[in-house]
């Protein structure tokens, strides 16, 4: 009698394991065919062909060699987005076949155009490229797919070297870790022969197209403090269709690590508690609403926050603590809205007061100009301050003493024009190190409320 076979697992295709090859470093792709579009159903500005050029990770740029048959129109349509620089639909968009006839979209442009030798010569920067695919190479399932890539020494690659790993462990750990959140099964693949990590993400009701593509990275932003955004995008509608994107992949800023929420004294040290953080960090972008109850396509206020602090790192210590303080006070107020209310002793002692002054009478406008002062001062007492909110999260013993005077100190004096010292220095070098550890402590005050259902 023959052995029975055990059956094999049926091996999952990936839209995106056709596209490896744009994952890491430079690439160039020649077009024999390549037009620039002005408005939607008008003639091409002009159509010949070019190259688009990735220079690193980051870099998007294309050149276009082509002579437009209405120089008149042309010229005009590549001045309008100069005269009309706050109208986004003045701009240009980019489309072209490549040698090995892909049809690609590189998306809105403003080139520049050269006209020496009689033949006109367009170049410019690209944000990202999409093409629309089908076939066999298609994955079946509708959901997302994300490669980043992982630069050796980056806290993405050592986090996800660490986290990314089932359990338990064997002498060759499986290098994934799978989520089930919102109704969805995601999977984390940490593949170390291509320096990539591969983010997969079922559909379901709560995390669809377009907006997971989103949604699943604006967490990684946070924990790691750092411009993250994925170099290979799929969207799979199920059907044997799918759109990709090639985006771009912003390096590393090392003087961004302190806006890393996984640093600082409560440093992750488990697994656990990592992908715990990811989760309430997605739940909580993903069920944010306008206010039509409508999702989010934009990013996230707190993940706009954190990117804010990122980039300002790029600049002076004065701007990076002023970054800071106002981070730090706009987090207070999504944990705690402006028209919070005090207590309500709080309140009646604060309408007493009211009513004592607008009964005193004015002898003249200078008593009125006080009193109304006076007045103004004691309303605004209505609703809490950030201050007073702050005081409140350290009376809850939520912030440290320390964490409330560095921040209160820094953001009196830096925003009414009192500059840092442009060198480290040992006092106020304390007073950045605590308010990194204040934004810290209020992001994760911010997903501990969430999670537990105390914010709106």
């Amino acid at each position: 009698m023959p052995m029975r076979r055990a059956p094999q697992e049926r091996k999952i295709v990936l839209t995106l394991d056709g596209w490896r090859a744009f994952a890491t470093g430079e690439k160039k792709i020649l077009f024999p065919h390549l037009e620039l579009m002005g408005g939607d159903h008008h003639p091409p500005v002009v159509v010949g062909t070019g190259e688009i050029e990735m220079e690193g990770l980051n870099g998007f740029t294309f050149q276009l060699n082509g002579q437009p048959k209405d120089v008149g129109y042309a010229l005009a349509t590549c001045n309008r987005y100069r005269e009309t620089p706050y109208e986004p639909l003045a701009r240009l968009r980019l489309f072209g076949t490549d040698a090995n006839g892909v049809s690609w979209s590189g998306g809105w442009t403003t080139p520049s155009v050269h006209t020496s030798d009689g033949n006109w010569r367009f170049a410019g920067d690209l944000e990202a490229l999409a093409t629309d695919v089908e076939g066999e190479t298609v994955s079946r399932r509708a959901g997302t797919e994300l490669i980043f890539p992982l630069r050796v020494g980056d806290p993405m690659t050592i986090s996800m070297a660490r986290f990314v790993r089932s359990f338990p462990l064997t002498a060759n750990p499986v290098r994934e870790y799978r989520l089930r959140v919102l109704g969805s099964d995601i999977l984390f693949k940490y593949e170390q022969d291509h320096s990539t990590l591969l983010v997969t993400a079922e559909s379901s009701a709560s995390l669809s197209a377009p907006y997971a593509e989103g949604w699943l990275v604006e967490p990684l932003r946070i924990l790691f403090g750092q411009l993250i955004y994925p170099r290979l995008v799929a969207r799979n509608f199920g059907d044997g269709r799918a759109a990709v994107w090639i985006r771009r992949s912003p390096p590393t800023l090392e003087s961004a690590r302190w806006a890393s929420l996984i640093e600082g004294e409560k440093r992750i040290k488990s697994n656990e508690e990592f992908w715990e953080l990811y989760r309430n960090l997605l739940e909580m972008v993903a069920g944010a609403r306008d206010k039509k109850g409508d999702p989010h396509f934009e990013q996230n206020k707190i993940t706009r926050i954190y990117e804010e602090i990122v980039l300002a790192s790029r600049g002076s210590r004065w701007i990076w603590a002023l970054s800071f303080a106002s981070s730090i006070e706009a987090i207070t107020r999504m944990i705690m809205p402006r028209d919070s209310k005090p207590a309500e002793a709080e309140l009646a002692a604060i309408d007493a007061l009211d009513r004592y002054i607008d009964r005193y009478e004015t002898a003249n406008e200078t008593e009125d100009r006080v009193k109304g002062i006076a007045l103004n001062a004691v309303r605004r007492a209505r609703t809490v301050s950030t201050i007073q909110a702050l005081r409140g999260l350290q009376t809850q013993g939520v912030i440290s003493k320390g964490e409330l005077s560095a921040w209160d100190d820094i953001r009196n004096s830096v925003a009414h024009g009192s500059l840092l010292s442009p060198y480290s220095d040992e006092v106020e070098d304390g007073k950045i190190l605590e308010l990194s550890s204040l934004m810290r402590t209020l992001t994760r005050e911010l997903i501990k409320r969430h999670a537990a259902g105390g914010l709106r």
